[in-house]
């Protein structure tokens, strides 16, 4: 993990969700964080055991899940296919064809040019009247999109962030998702699974301030965005639940969030030099 100080807050940076795992399971087994009562792992989605393990190990069923929905956004979105080609020479022929007394008996998959880096910026900062399904479909958005834009030859700079306002103080959270390959288990446990934020990132926060309890976890804001302005770079961001971008009503079924991703990816084509806020 690495720390800066910046005017007015803090940056906590880590290299994998290992690191911000370490770095969350550092904190006494009595902060309120690892509590296990009744209330508290209702309103996390599970126990302080349930967050690590689905972290590090993964969670085969949720991911099920979480996939089974991206599917259904991805469905609707996709635009961009390898494409067969005929020719008289190619990789492979078709028996049919052949038969028929069809010259051009070949195939040949034709694949799109490379396309150009496209920075996605998921905030998984949420307020606590957030519901947990809301924050899955949100999540499977997130992924269905990186998918996407990853399988239509777009090479995704994924970026997984947070940022609230404490105390006076801004604190920043970015966790490095692996993107060459692009990492979709992770961005998927980071962005569509409850435990991530209402689990280990209090855990983050109260280590961050050697705290047992922080009485409240702050106001969710927005990250920092002068990296992607400044850079002239085109690109998404899905912001925390308090920018007035986000909308319940996005969320609030897999068809909404199937729906709002699709506006999103029109936007962006229809001007590619902008940030497309959802």
């Amino acid at each position: 993990m690495i720390e800066r100080k910046l005017k007015g807050g803090k940056v906590l940076e880590f290299s994998g969700i290992m690191d911000f795992v370490e770095y969350c399971d550092a904190v006494p087994v009595e902060n309120y964080s690892k509590s296990d009562d009744e209330s508290r792992v209702e309103f996390s989605g599970g126990t302080w055991d349930d967050a690590v393990r689905q972290a590090t190990t993964g969670n085969p069923e949720l991911v099920k899940n979480i996939f089974d929905g991206v599917n259904i956004i991805s469905a609707m979105i996709e635009e961009e296919k390898v494409g067969e080609i005929r020719d008289v020479t190619g990789e492979y022929f078709d028996v049919s064809d052949y038969l028929s007394g069809e010259p051009e008996v070949f195939r040949r998959d034709e694949y799109g040019e490379r396309k150009p880096v496209v920075p996605v910026y998921a905030s998984f900062a949420m307020r606590c009247g957030i519901g947990n399904d809301l924050i899955r479909n949100r999540g499977c958005a997130i992924v269905a999109l990186c998918d996407e834009l990853s399988r239509g030859g777009f090479i995704v700079d994924l970026h997984m962030v947070h940022a609230v306002e404490y105390c006076g103080v801004t604190v920043y959270c970015k966790i490095h998702v692996g993107i060459d390959p692009l990492d979709l288990d992770t961005a998927a446990f980071i962005v569509a699974n409850s435990l991530c934020l209402r689990r280990l990132w209090f855990a983050m926060l109260e280590h961050s301030r050697n705290e047992r309890y922080c009485g409240g976890y702050g106001c969710p804001c927005e990250y920092d965005l002068a990296e992607i302005y400044e850079s002239g770079l085109s690109g998404f961001y899905f912001t925390s639940s308090n920018h007035n971008a986000f909308s319940r009503g996005n969320y609030g079924s897999l068809d909404n969030a199937k729906e709002h991703v699709v506006k999103m990816v029109e936007n962006f084509k229809k001007n590619a030099a902008q940030v497309i806020l959802g």
